[in-house]
């Protein structure tokens, strides 16, 4: 079974390298509110918890977000917002430092 699918298969047989995948300029998206979260209290609960893995660490953490008030949500709405607009900002200005002739190789590449 295996010899025939391998017959049959058409895509590429290794995962792109990191330096395919795309320009490692460019800015990265920034984390969703619930990322940020888990990204401030980690320290502070792996210090609380040694003894507990890093998926029970992120368990008690998604527990505590649970049970977070609207208020302490709220604040890392605002870190997310205020993210996300640097990050539009970010792009709109690396779009505009990259050269033309780079974008069009590019295009004709994924066309």
């Amino acid at each position: 079974r295996f010899e025939l699918e391998k017959k049959i298969y058409k895509g590429p047989w290794q995962v792109p390298n990191e330096s395919e995948r795309g320009d490692p300029k460019a800015p990265r998206r920034p984390c969703s509110t619930f990322l940020t979260y888990l990204n401030c209290k980690r320290k502070e609960t792996k210090a609380n918890n040694p003894n507990s893995s890093a998926r029970e660490i992120v368990s008690i953490i998604a527990k505590q977000w649970r049970m977070a008030s609207q208020e302490e949500r709220g604040r890392y709405r605002e870190l997310e917002a205020r993210a996300l607009e640097k990050y539009k900002n970010d792009l709109k200005e690396w779009k505009e430092s990259k050269p033309e002739v780079i974008i069009a190789a590019r295009r004709e590449e994924m066309a």
